[in-house]
């Protein structure tokens, strides 16, 4: 692990707590692209769900108008 100026975190750090940051920082890796998935598959949920809603109303909407004129 190196930061901007090229200096290894490990040179300041013992092996064990690098390998615990190390472990921390792939958790919390792990949980960002846990809750992107998420939030995209909420994104979508919403949109398949706008989408019913439109077919619904334009369904309605045609058999209200077919009632009509009968």
């Amino acid at each position: 692990m190196a930061d901007e100026k090229g200096i290894s975190i490990s040179e300041f750090i013992c092996s064990s707590c690098e390998d615990i940051a190390k472990k921390k920082i792939e958790k919390d890796i792990q949980k960002e692209k846990i809750e992107a998935r998420i939030n995209n598959t909420e994104m979508k949920l919403q949109q398949l769900k706008k989408k019913l809603n439109a077919k619904r109303c334009i369904r309605s909407g045609f058999r209200q108008f077919v009632l009509r004129f009968r």
